[in-house]
Order: structure tokens, then C-alpha cells, then sequence
């Protein structure tokens, strides 16, 4: 999926015919020169592609990409742009089977992983074990004994790889364990698998939560031969500025999310019903029979994201409508509250504001306006749902 680090796709360079170059991620250094800023720097931080920087779009890359001879206008910034978006969906994609694998209480496969861990000689042993809870890709719990080896091991170094394989993906994690001992933590995590094979319980002193925190990961699927690496932190505090189509109805927003992924084979990023939402976040209570309707969605199609949500003053105040999509605003992140707060400024002159600017439990700030040109707008900064 990445073909360079910049953002240029290789298959489409004239480079690749006319100089036999092999594309940057697969050479030392580029052919017309000893180094590329941008690919010393890229790789200098770990990573496989601009798109997954903090700092992205940087001058660096910018200033390559609207260069005046070689330049792209701004081409390869969108490439790197939509990689991240096909990220976010591969590592959606494998957190759900991580958190999967917490339901499975049995003596199968389907419920395990393959923990290893660096030994006092500095040979590397791996050891299959039964998952107890999970925070997709983020961060994977075990159980295991404080007096034995794998405890022993976490003390000399603390540095490990969690992989979860079948015939139809394998994704592979490094990161570091964390032996964690507290009484209620334990009892959180304890499975009942554990005291039908040891004996053991949650109050028992020698057993604890081991417990594996990602850095890195490399996540591979079969079915479309998809492959992709990162490294979590630096993409944890990364959030692209992007406008998300909203789609708003009156109810049907789970069918319609359930015909798209039928029709189209899209990936749900994520979807909160008004009964997973913070109360905080709503005017008032949602009634029993809305709880089940979207309160919030992201929806990969190709490669846009588009939200699909149920308004909740339609299926208040039109229940003569027939639940299908009635309106379509534009939702647009933003990194920073004053980069939201002098866009606000301009759409809100001779406009309309439908929702003034205000913190929500998701997010530092959002509002809703309507434009002078009737364009309806939700704006918004700090997201993290």
C-alpha cells in the first residue's frame, strides 16, 4: 500500500521506466543524489511514510511537493492523506479482532496469542497465552504467575512482541509488559480459565496482569494482500484536518450504515448509539426507543470517510418523516481551536450559528453555523473518540 515515503506513487513515476529507479523505500539513497530530506527524515523517525508524522504536512514536504520542476502541487500531501485514512481502517480492522478475542472462554485457539519475551541470556521465547482483556492494537492483558519465568524475564528487560495469526491475517506487535499486582485490576482481568486450570483466584498473591503496551505494529491480511506498519505513539497525537460528509436521518441510520457495507464493502471506523454516549454531550435523555439510533459514525467507503448519524431533533420533532437522509452538512476537523476559532469567525459573518462554540466530553471545542450561502457546517478541534 505505501510506495514511498513522500507520498509519490512509484507505479505512476516516469523514474521508474526511464532511470530503473526502485522507488525509495526499497533503496539507500535516491538517483539523483546522495540523500532526500524528506526520506532521511522520515526514516530517521521510524516511520514508513510522512502521512504517519505529528508534524504532517511539514515545509520540508510542502516545499517538495509545490516545487516548481519537479513539484506535484500538493499530489503526493492528498497520497499520503488517503494511506492514513486506509491506515486507520486496517488498524480498525485489527483492533476488532484483538477485542474478539476477549469473548472466547474456552480451551481452543480463538482466544490466544503468542507472547514473547527476551530471557536473562538474551535469547528471545515465546509463549502462548490466553488474551484476557484488550484495547484493540493499544494494549493487551494476560495472566500469568509472579514466581515464574516469563515474570522473571519482564524484570531483566521488559521489552516484548505479542503475535495474533491465523490462516487470514497475522499481525505482529512490539512494545514492553508491565507486571501490575493491584487487587482490583486483577479481579477486572481475572478469566475463570485460569482457576479451572490452576486452581488460582484473583485474591491470590502469586498471580498478577502482565500487561503488553504497543509501540510498534505490523499488521498483515490476506484476503487483499494488505500490509501496513506503524508506530503508535508517534500516531497517537497525530489528527489530519479533513472534512467528513455528514449525513443526518431521522432514525435509519443503522440500515443505511448495513446497506453501505453490503453495497460498497465499507469499513465502520467507529459508530457511538445515543445510549454510548457521554450525557454530558445531549440536551436532554434520549428516549428508550432511540437509544439504539447513531448518535455519531465513521464510515470508510473507498477511500472518503463519511458520518452517518440519526438527528435527534428529527426523530423528535418530525416523526412524519420517513427516516431517510434529509440533510448533509460538512464536519470538518481541525488541529487546533484557534485554527477552528478564525474559521468560525469567517463562515459565522451574515450567516447563521445553530450551535454556538462549546467543549464536549469527545472533543476541546465544536459548533454548528449555516453559512450566508445556505452551506451547513459542524467544526471541530480536539477530537478524542
Amino acid at each position: 500500500m505505501i510506495e514511498s515515503r513522500c507520498g509519490i506513487k512509484c507505479s505512476k513515476c516516469k523514474y521508474k521506466k526511464e532511470v530503473g529507479c526502485k522507488g525509495c523505500t526499497n533503496i539507500d539513497k535516491p538517483f539523483w543524489g546522495d540523500s532526500c530530506d524528506v526520506k532521511s527524515c522520515c526514516e530517521g523517525r521510524g516511520l514508513e511514510y510522512c502521512g504517519q508524522c505529528p508534524e504532517f504536512p511539514c515545509e520540508t514536504l510542502k516545499s517538495m511537493s509545490f516545487a516548481e520542476e519537479e513539484g506535484d502541487n500538493g499530489l503526493r500531501i492528498e497520497n499520503c492523506r488517503v494511506w492514513r485514512t486506509k491506515e486507520q481502517a486496517i488498524v480498525a480492522r485489527a483492533s476488532e479482532l484483538i477485542n474478539s478475542r476477549t469473548d472466547y472462554i474456552g480451551d481452543g485457539m480463538e482466544g490466544w496469542a503468542t507472547l514473547s519475551l527476551i530471557d536473562e541470556n538474551g535469547y528471545p521465547t515465546s509463549s502462548t497465552m490466553t488474551i484476557s482483556k484488550a484495547d484493540g492494537i493499544n494494549w493487551i492483558s494476560f495472566l500469568s504467575d509472579t514466581n515464574g519465568r516469563k515474570a522473571k524475564r519482564v524484570a531483566t528487560s521488559n521489552k516484548a512482541c505479542v503475535c495474533i495469526s491465523s490462516s487470514e491475517y497475522h499481525l505482529s506487535l512490539t512494545g514492553t509488559v508491565e507486571i501490575i499486582t493491584d487487587p482490583e485490576i486483577k479481579k477486572e482481568h481475572w478469566q475463570e480459565v485460569i482457576t479451572k486450570h490452576y486452581g488460582a483466584t484473583c485474591l491470590d498473591q502469586d498471580w498478577a496482569v502482565f500487561r503488553f503496551t504497543t509501540e510498534t505494529y505490523n499488521l498483515f491480511f490476506a484476503s487483499d494482500d494488505t500490509e501496513i506498519r506503524g508506530r503508535l505513539k508517534e500516531s497517537e497525537g497525530f489528527q489530519s484536518q479533513k472534512i467528513v460528509p455528514m449525513m443526518l436521518y431521522a432514525g435509519k441510520a443503522n440500515e443505511a450504515i448495513d446497506l453501505y457495507v453490503k453495497a460498497f464493502g465499507a469499513v465502520v471506523l467507529e459508530k457511538l448509539t445515543y445510549a454510548d454516549m457521554h450525557p454530558a454531550d445531549m440536551e436532554s435523555e434520549a428516549k428508550d426507543e432511540h437509544k439504539g439510533f447513531v448518535g455519531y459514525s465513521e464510515v470508510l467507503i473507498g477511500e472518503q470517510i463519511i458520518s452517518l448519524c440519526d438527528d435527534s431533533e428529527a426523530f423528535d420533532n418530525r416523526t412524519e418523516m420517513s427516516g431517510n437522509v434529509y440533510l448533509v452538512d460538512l464536519l470538518v476537523h481541525f488541529d487546533s481551536d484557534e485554527e477552528l476559532k478564525t474559521t468560525y469567525d469567517i463562515l459565522a459573518e451574515g450567516g447563521t450559528v445553530t450551535t454556538p462554540l462549546e467543549s464536549q466530553t469527545y472533543c476541546s471545542l465544536t459548533c454548528a453555523l449555516i453559512d450566508k450561502f445556505g452551506g451547513r457546517w459542524q467544526l471541530m478541534s480536539g477530537y478524542n473518540g
